[in-house]
């Protein structure tokens, strides 16, 4: 269907299975450095058809570092860190 030059979604409510997880990891491997990294997922299925369910969230990975000043030098909580995420392409989801 076209409104106006855009496409409309539409969708009818089935029942569905979504499964997922999401963890995280964090380490003290200096007290000036710390590493934390992160992994997110979901999917779903309907149940009526089979097919995958639209407009889930992508596979989320990330990983952060983190360089702490001494605090016998500075007063505060000074840092500097530095990550990255990385998202999956929804199509390959079911490849994970």
């Amino acid at each position: 269907m076209m409104a106006l030059g855009h496409a409309i979604l539409r969708s009818t409510q089935n029942d569905a299975v979504l499964t997922g997880g999401d963890a995280s990891v964090q380490a003290q491997i200096f007290p000036w450095l710390r590493a934390s990294g992160t992994f997110e997922t979901v999917d779903g299925e309907n149940r009526d058809t089979g097919d995958s369910l639209p407009l889930l969230p992508p596979t989320r990975v990330g990983g952060e570092l983190r360089v702490m000043q001494a605090e016998r030098r500075i007063p505060g909580k000074c840092f500097s860190k530095s990550g990255y995420r990385s998202h999956f392409c929804q199509r390959c989801r079911r490849t994970l």
